[in-house]
């Protein structure tokens, strides 16, 4: 196991910069590791060599390697093509499938954000040109590996991920459970791990508390969001996103080449404009429901990586709703929430669409979905955070992704053919909700969790540097058991000491 941290490529980001390297000391001190840092632009990588005063890292390295080859001209077009075919072999993915949950090149999959800001690499990016792009950096990753001897790849990006599955390099990411302010490591870009489902096997579960609010960060979000969708907020960050512009153009930052200035501010005012256009839309509150048998639908936000990015097989929400509508029983409401920030990216219908469907209640999108989920018959989503607050509650789940932790729990189905949809909605009506024993296995769910989770206390995105020196400790040892051949084998709840 510890061959593995001899060579560590090490992905930084910039929310969490403070705790991660507060993580590389730890793994150099523990294992003397060979740590080499990715962190993305010209600037970012002069930030960071600045930074390590103590020489943790063997290198400092951009990782900026496929948007800076997306404008880039195609010389012989044919030739490209078959040495990609080739390499997606190899990959055993498509380079289009690999795009799908990139905000930029991807951007055309985000079927249900057509007024996302438009950066100038999805203006710009032809077809073949988008294909080079992704050989270069599929290219550039798989010599990096090599020439360095990684032996593990730490939160990389989704190419770099890909090319270390290819190789036989372990790869793990540091990841949000969704239950209050714990995290996991993850054995791949989709946000999966079976020591979940593992963990659940196990007779030594400490109990821990039961989900009654939103995680933590999810409540921290909203709260910063929510101003922007009021005429003051627009205004200020209409202000703010002007000055940055200006700051980024006079010091020559490489940001400056991505997102077009007009495109932000439009979608700036479209926060303001839209989110008041779906409270007008929305046919009434949970509270209208009450009596009402309905199954429960909220839209993922887009373009996200909670989406494209967990779930490139399946991402097609007015897809999925319509075939929801079309098979519910008679009487059974599906009641639809967006959240308040996305209504900005939604194409100009979109809403619309969805209310032509008669057995559809457009929920007011300040209600909490929590309550919601707690409500309702049955929650139907493609990967998101409603799906995994109804499984930990014993609530029926209809998931059409294929990546969820949860997937493993009887009370979920997993929608792998859209011909088992019927009977899947028919028999998570006729269970009646939560019974005992799917709660217990909710309940079980979560001590599951906790056992092959840490705690970040404190830590917020805000005060980078908030975090308790037992949070690292904890983060590493936990890493360490992932990497276990098994990974919890005499091991106790990671959450025995934290009061989680």
């Amino acid at each position: 196991m510890t061959t593995a941290f001899a060579r560590i490529a090490f992905f930084i980001r910039s929310e969490m910069r403070d705790f991660q390297f507060a993580q590389a000391r730890e793994l150099k001190r523990r294992f003397g590791s060979e740590l080499h840092l990715y962190c993305g632009d010209p600037q970012k990588v002069a930030f960071y060599r600045k930074r390590d005063t103590e020489g943790l890292f063997a290198s400092i390295n951009g990782s900026m390697v496929l948007l800076d080859n997306a404008t880039k001209p195609v010389a012989d077009e044919a030739a490209l093509m078959e040495r990609a075919r080739v390499l997606e072999r190899r990959l055993g993915a498509t380079i289009n499938r690999l795009a799908v949950g990139n905000r930029h090149l991807g951007r055309g999959y985000a079927l249900g954000a057509f007024n996302f800001p438009l950066s100038r690499f999805a203006r710009d990016s032809s077809y073949a040109q988008i294909v080079q792009a992704y050989m270069t950096t599929l290219s550039f990753w798989e010599r990096e590996f090599a020439d360095k001897r990684i032996t593990l790849v730490l939160n990389g990006q989704r190419e770099a991920a890909a090319v270390a599955r290819m190789m036989g390099i372990p790869y793990r990411s540091m990841i949000e459970t969704r239950y209050r302010n714990t995290q996991t490591w993850m054995h791949d870009e989709f946000d999966y791990t079976p020591e979940i489902a593992e963990a659940f096997a196990r007779d030594d579960l400490l109990t821990v508390p039961g989900i009654d609010v939103p995680y933590e960060s999810y409540v921290r979000q909203s709260a910063a969001i929510i101003p922007s969708v009021t005429f003051k907020g627009m205004a200020k960050k209409v202000a703010y996103l002007t000055a940055r512009q200006i700051y980024w153009r006079l010091r020559g930052f490489w940001k400056v080449r991505s997102y077009l200035y007009r495109e932000n501010v439009r979608f700036v005012y479209r926060c303001w404009r839209e989110f008041r256009r779906l409270r007008t839309m929305a046919d009434g509150t949970l509270s209208d429901l009450a009596g009402r048998r309905f199954a429960y639908y909220p839209l993922h936000y887009e373009p996200e990586r909670a989406l494209q990015g967990i779930s490139p097989e399946y991402f097609y929400q007015l897809s999925s709703i319509a075939a929801v509508s079309r098979d519910l029983p008679a009487g059974v409401l599906l009641a639809v929430k967006d959240h308040f920030f996305s209504a900005a990216a939604r194409p100009h219908d979109f809403y619309a669409q969805i209310k032509d469907l008669k057995n559809v209640f457009m929920l007011d999108p300040l209600e909490r979905g929590l309550e919601v989920v707690k409500a309702a018959d049955v929650i139907v989503t493609i990967c998101g955070t409603s799906g995994f607050e109804a499984a930990a509650l014993g609530k029926p789940v209809i998931a059409f992704g294929q990546h969820n932790t949860y997937a493993f729990l009887p009370h979920v189905r997993t929608v792998t053919d859209e011909a088992d949809l019927p009977g899947f909605l028919r028999d998570a009506l006729e269970s009646g909700g939560a019974t005992e024993r799917t709660r217990l296995e909710g309940q079980r769910f979560l001590d599951a969790i906790a056992a092959c989770s840490f705690d970040m206390r404190g830590y917020t995105h805000v005060d980078l540097d908030s975090f308790e020196p037992d949070s690292i400790t904890d983060s590493i040892d936990l890493l360490t058991r992932s990497l276990a051949p098994r990974h919890f084998a005499g091991a106790g709840p990671a959450f025995a000491e934290t009061g989680v």
